[in-house]
């Protein structure tokens, strides 16, 4: 299975071919967005690269992405590449603890999220499990980010999880959160909705792929509990 994916992009398909990889191929390389988002200019050359590999700029990250919705759909093996930092790295019961937390000035405070436990106990301060309940922990879109977030995501993998902040709080709530993901992540250079929008395309797409595979699984399941039926009966 190929670890190295180009396809075309929607805009300006005369100038760049974009490119998804595996990120542990470019690991000593710092990249705003993703090791694995990657492009390189054809100079009106058809596919033919005229640069090295660049790491993508987050100004061509809204159609990189509406560009990679395409094409997954006649390529899904792209996702196995790639698909780790699409997809949000926590789930509901996460960011419903995350919002609980509140922040208390008179007494410091210890969370553990794995567990989704809090503790004021002075021995957690010394535990690496537990992290201390900062005062812009408060239960915000930006509060439940810091709750949530870890050292090591890209930037793609944060935007993804301040993207599903806001999302699980529009449909908890029934509110109106009217900012965007880049727009609380202070990301410059990028129409904030134009890259939620983007984002959304290929989020659909990723999980009509699931869909796929799981209606595939039903099927084969239906099909063997015949064949057993018809050897019971044999």
């Amino acid at each position: 299975m190929s670890r190295r994916h180009i396809f075309d992009p929607i805009a300006e398909a005369h100038r760049f071919r974009y490119i998804a990889t595996d990120p542990l191929e470019f690991s000593l390389q710092n990249t705003p967005i993703s090791r694995g988002f990657r492009y390189y200019e054809t100079l009106g050359d058809k596919s033919t690269a005229h640069t090295p590999d660049m790491p993508l700029p987050i100004q061509l990250l809204p159609d990189y992405l509406y560009s990679l919705a395409a094409a997954i759909q006649t390529n899904p093996e792209i996702i196995d590449t790639i698909g780790y930092d699409l997809r949000c790295p926590v789930d509901e019961q996460d960011m419903e603890f995350a919002e609980g937390i509140g922040y208390n000035s008179e007494k410091v405070r210890y969370f553990n999220l794995k567990e989704r436990k809090v503790s004021s106990t002075p021995s957690k301060r010394f535990d690496k499990r537990w992290e201390e309940i900062k005062s812009y922990m408060d239960g915000t879109p930006l509060g439940m980010f810091h709750v949530l977030v870890k050292d090591h995501y890209s930037g793609i993998q944060k935007f993804v999880l301040m993207y599903e902040i806001l999302d699980y709080l529009r449909r908890r709530h029934s509110a109106m959160y009217g900012q965007y993901a880049a727009q609380m992540l202070k990301w410059d250079g990028v129409s904030y909705s134009e890259l939620d929008n983007a984002y959304a395309t290929v989020r659909y797409a990723l999980r009509a792929n699931e869909a796929a595979h799981a209606v595939q699984r039903l099927v084969k399941r239906y099909r063997e509990s015949l064949e057993e039926k018809t050897e019971v009966t044999a």
